[in-house]
């Protein structure tokens, strides 16, 4: 006889069983121990974080049964070719440009379950689709699909949810690929030396490949209508050459699907099936033959700096021990080398002269101005928002020498604020010469003001979340706990905060505005949140004092 107590529920399908609990479990690290009143907040902000995917998921759907697209094939097969590249080419790098470590690269996390490295790998690809940044990524694209589908092949509801499960499926296993091997090249020894490599390479390649030619944007009006619209032939040579690579794919399945060619149709999907395979395969055997390596544990333990050599007062030297114990981690070296990495990138697809064409010169100051701001915020982001974890134990250790709080809090928010603002200037600078020298140095000079007004916000912003909700992070890449997601929220709220009066000058730039006056507007907005960065210091370091107990309790926990 079964007990009382007895679960009679109905068990779910063994592989389903594992994909809801791997879903619960991202849920309760989200969480992050939030109670009460807090957990609903933060459950509302996730429902909130859907509306972003959801309401580009609408317009790509509203614009691809415009009368407009709709009216020539060829047009529609362009814009959905170029989404479904834009979307796979995104998904796929994304490890790179968000330098994460996915739960199903943390097996020590999940050794003691019932599963297998197989299921756990799918089970971790698929939960990880539903998260909003899944949403966000491809909502668009189901959007588009469905908008196509209803213009051009109505009736074919079902094959094209099949077409775009095996895309997703494509680009998801082989994003999870990327994912391991990131995290395996940050666990070698030499991983500065790779990825300083790597980032030479693609300078060099990026100084020898011609950027890809635009000027067709300009022939005729560059526009869709009766007057100034692209020749059809133009659209179709450029549908046809994004079909021809796997992110194509979906595309010409659907345009086979409309023009009833089922063969053809079954090829693609048949094509996209093979490479979802793959990466899962290519997936499974990188996470089963390198979960246990720890080269970045021992290449951070046989890194030596004597940094009590010479003489110096006891803040330069917690200045000096923060700005090593930052440097020896791996991620550093990563988040220095994406924003590089992305401006080739810009540099190659000519997006200085796309944007151009639509906006006006003024864009040029945008881009500038927002590969910076972007480089200043990812490190501060991912190390300032968590600036306790990193350092492990040694903080611990730190709390019982003679020193106060804020002397630490002080050095953290020194090293942090430094290191992202010469990080960030150091970017625009690259840009401005890499892509767009003819520039005036008065517009670069905005750029490296816009970084001054954003820095001193998001490092106090960033100090006192980790006070709040303090996240213990593995240095060699094994595991982590996530934070809050009201946390990235703040985050997020923050660079909005410190970019704001950048995009309200450039507007005015853009108006017309004395370009001298917008630079001592900033300069005096940057003077003002330094101001406010130093009176809030005391603040934070009182804070962390009240609550150095749990603090260190939550990052040294095993």
């Amino acid at each position: 006889m079964k007990q009382g107590n007895a679960d009679t529920r109905p068990p779910l399908p063994w592989f389903a069983r594992h994909v809801v609990l791997l879903g619960k479990m991202r849920m309760a690290m989200a969480q992050n121990r939030v109670r009460g009143a807090g957990r609903w907040l933060q459950s509302l902000a996730a429902v909130m974080a859907y509306l972003p995917g959801i309401a580009l998921g609408t317009l790509a759907y509203w614009f691809m049964t415009h009368p407009a697209v709709t009216g020539e094939m060829a047009v529609s097969q362009f814009y959905l070719n170029l989404l479904c590249f834009v979307t796979a080419m995104l998904w796929v790098l994304w490890p790179i440009l968000s330098a994460g470590v996915e739960d199903g690269s943390e097996k020590d996390r999940y050794q003691a379950l019932p599963i297998s490295e197989t299921r756990l790998l799918a089970a971790a690809v698929i939960s990880g689709l539903f998260r909003p940044v899944g949403c966000f990524m491809f909502g668009p694209l189901i959007g588009a699909s469905a908008g196509y589908a209803v213009s051009h092949a109505p009736g074919s509801l079902l094959w094209t949810v099949i077409l775009l499960l095996a895309f997703i499926a494509m680009c998801a296993t082989w994003s999870q690929l990327g994912i391991y091997w990131l995290r395996d090249l940050l666990r070698t020894r030499n991983n500065g030396e790779s990825l300083t490599l790597a980032l030479l390479l693609l300078v060099l390649t990026g100084l020898v490949l011609p950027p890809v030619d635009v000027g067709w944007l300009y022939e005729q009006g560059g526009g869709l209508g009766a007057q100034g619209a692209l020749q059809l032939e133009q659209f179709a040579n450029v549908a046809l050459a994004f079909s021809k690579v796997p992110p194509g794919y979906l595309g010409e399945a659907l345009l086979a699907l409309a023009e009833g060619r089922p063969s053809r149709t079954l090829l693609e999907l048949s094509g996209m099936l093979i490479l979802a395979m793959l990466g899962l395969v290519g997936a499974r055997n990188r996470l089963i033959g390198s979960h246990q390596r720890e080269a970045a544990t021992e290449a951070i333990q046989e890194h030596r700096w004597n940094i009590f050599a010479g003489n110096g007062s006891v803040n330069n030297l917690l200045v000096r021990r923060e700005a090593f114990e930052l440097w020896r981690n791996p991620r550093v070296r990563l988040l220095l080398t994406v924003p590089l990495v992305l401006i080739i990138v810009l540099h190659l697809v000519s997006a200085n002269e796309l944007i151009f064409h639509f906006f006006g010169s003024i864009s040029q100051l945008w881009l500038m101005g927002g590969v910076g701001l972007y480089g200043a915020a990812l490190l501060l982001l991912t190390f300032t928002h968590n600036t306790f974890a990193y350092d492990g134990r040694g903080l611990l250790l730190l709390t019982g020498a003679p020193v106060t709080p804020l002397q630490i809090m002080a050095s953290k928010a020194r090293v942090h604020g430094m290191l992202s603002l010469v990080f960030g200037i150091l970017v625009s600078l690259f840009y401005w010469r890499f892509v767009v020298p003819e520039l005036s140095v008065v517009w670069w000079l905005l750029c490296a003001a816009s970084i001054l007004v954003l820095v001193p916000l998001v490092v106090s912003i960033g100090l006192f979340v980790s006070v709040i909700f303090p996240v213990k992070f593995d240095a060699s890449l094994n595991r982590r706990e996530r934070q809050p997601f009201l946390v990235s929220l703040l985050g997020f709220g923050g660079c909005l905060i410190g970019a704001t009066p950048f995009i309200l000058t450039s507007q005015w730039v853009a108006l017309g505005g004395n370009v001298f006056l917008s630079l001592l507007l900033l300069s005096g907005c940057a003077l003002l949140a330094w101001l406010l960065h130093y009176w809030s210091l005391p603040v934070i370091a009182a804070e962390f004092s009240r609550r150095q107990a749990l603090i260190l309790s939550a990052i040294t926990r095993v």
